[in-house]
């Protein structure tokens, strides 16, 4: 017979595996839990609860494309708001490891993307504005945390375009445009601008063997279009500067570079500008403004579409003008060791003078506000240049 000590210890021994049992089993489920965690998430986003067939990375693109279509459809806080779901998920991915870092770059970039849509689309809200810096920061750190992936993959363009895309100009010129009609807008923008580029220029400086020489240059000739528009917004004028890195654009010139247009674009206009309120250009920018039409003349010459930009042809022409009038007050009348006679000047600055004419009805025609007695530059070009053009 067994003694009271004997079934004491059976009675607890079974208490003990039963409990034991129970306790495995709480624990299997708390792990279920975790485990099925992101999958009821995605299903919750996703609208559906039956995605047996789907693996994984399958639901995310699916969650991502819900987002996108959002976007696309101007709905930007539940665009904001899936994609929000989306990062939680991918922080605790543990079985996407070959694509977690191309998932997490491109929901960190559509965030930026969707917020600075949505910035826009509310008039710069100062939240909004909050939001977008918060986004490129988090990206900027991701990218710095995760450096080496970010040169194998070649995301260099990717992040250059959406610099570009969240940098945008303040107007469409300086020379032609006043910005007096908005200012506080445009005054938002180029606090925006400024906020970007200095947390991407403080990175660069820290550290500049991680990034890029074309994001670096990016970054120069961006800072330095934000710096024209903030002094041009809160004065009406503009101190001048040298033109970060002006030999890029001559060493290995790529004609189709999609940011070459708008950098010449703003080039011209500020030395034109600065031409027009000194009355003269002082080295190196004389020749600098020289260097940048005979490049803008080759680009013109081999693309239709840039030809027929009636802005940029304006600039152009006027730009080829104030050249031609320095070869006159200076008496050089050499190009490229061709010497020119005076009246070969003169029928130049006439011809380029008809073409500006010529430009300014079209865009006339294109900007129903447009008033060009309004624009600084239009009264050097009334006053001064018909003493060229009329015989």
């Amino acid at each position: 017979m067994s003694s009271y000590y004997d079934e004491y210890n059976e009675e607890n021994n079974y208490d003990d595996f039963m409990m034991s049992d129970e306790e495995d089993y709480e624990m299997e489920a708390i792990e279920m839990e975790d485990e099925t965690d992101q999958d009821s998430v995605i299903s919750q986003l996703k609208g559906n609860d039956d995605y047996s067939s789907l693996t994984p990375l399958q639901e995310l693109e699916n969650v991502f494309n819900n987002a996108t279509s959002l976007k696309h459809d101007n709905c930007f806080n539940d665009a904001i708001e899936r994609l929000l779901e989306l990062e939680k998920i991918l922080n605790n991915a543990n079985n996407l490891s070959e694509d977690i870092f191309e998932w997490k770059y491109k929901v960190r970039s559509e965030l930026i993307e969707c917020s600075f849509s949505n910035l826009i689309e509310n008039g710069y809200d100062l939240k909004d504005t909050n939001d977008v810096k918060q986004y490129w920061i988090s990206l900027i750190c991701f990218i710095k945390d995760n450096i080496t992936q970010f040169k194998v993959t070649n995301k260099n363009d990717f992040l250059c375009d959406l610099l570009i895309l969240i940098t945008p100009k303040i107007a469409r010129s300086f020379l032609f445009e006043s910005t007096d009609h908005d200012f506080k807008l445009s005054f938002a923008r180029a606090e925006l601008n400024n906020s970007i580029l200095s947390i991407l220029q403080y990175e660069i400086e820290s550290n500049s063997n991680m990034w890029s020489k074309t994001i670096q240059h990016l970054v120069k000739i961006r800072t330095f279009s934000c710096k024209i528009w903030l002094e041009k917004i809160k004065t009406g004028h503009i101190l001048s500067y040298n033109i970060p890195d002006p030999d890029w654009y001559f060493k290995e010139v790529n004609y189709s570079d999609k940011y070459m247009l708008e950098d010449l674009d703003l080039f011209l206009q500020y030395l034109i500008n600065e031409y027009i309120n000194n009355g003269i250009l002082e080295p190196p920018n004389k020749e600098l403004l020289n260097r940048f039409l005979i490049l803008l003349g080759i680009i013109k010459s081999r693309s239709l579409s840039v030809s027929q930009r009636s802005d940029l042809m304006l600039l152009y022409n006027f730009g080829v003008i104030l050249s031609n009038i320095s070869k006159l007050v200076e008496f050089e009348y050499c190009e490229d060791d061709i010497v020119l006679t005076k009246n070969e000047v003169l029928q130049r600055i006439q011809n380029n003078s008809w073409e500006c004419l010529q430009k300014l009805e079209e865009i006339g025609s294109n900007y129903g506000n447009f008033n060009s007695s309004s624009f600084p530059w239009f009264s050097c070009f009334r006053v001064c240049i018909p003493q060229y053009v009329i015989p």
